[in-house]
């Protein structure tokens, strides 16, 4: 079902944009809560953002929260850190598959999890 922002009004799936407003549908969802907890902390970008696909393609929801204060390239911890989060209930089943990514070579030795540092 589509939704119109503006009217809210509901239209089938065919139907993408609102014939009142002339507004493009939004998809309707359910928001879902989903609890999430700091997992893993790197300082490099490209291996934030494997590990987040890394996670999803194995139906974990994760978040990368950048902790970056400055525009400039600083590399001075804590101030370049990338915190991966993930869904609390999946907790384990991340770890599991960070430290496999790791002992394959996939990640390097300057991340670490939350809880070790």
């Amino acid at each position: 079902m589509g939704i119109c922002p503006q009217c809210n009004a509901s239209y089938p799936e065919d139907i993408i944009i609102c014939p009142d407003c002339r507004i493009i549908l939004e998809n309707e969802t359910e928001a879902i809560p989903v609890e999430l907890v700091e997992l893993y902390v790197t300082f490099n970008d490209i291996e934030a953002n494997f590990l987040l696909s890394l996670l999803k393609e194995n139906g974990i929801i994760a978040l990368i929260r950048d902790m970056t204060i400055t525009p400039y390239p600083l590399k001075i911890a804590p101030f370049s850190e990338k915190r991966v989060q993930v869904e609390k209930e999946k907790r384990d089943f991340a770890v599991e598959i960070i430290k496999r990514a790791r002992e394959d070579g996939l990640l390097s030795r300057n991340g670490y999890f939350k809880d070790e540092g």
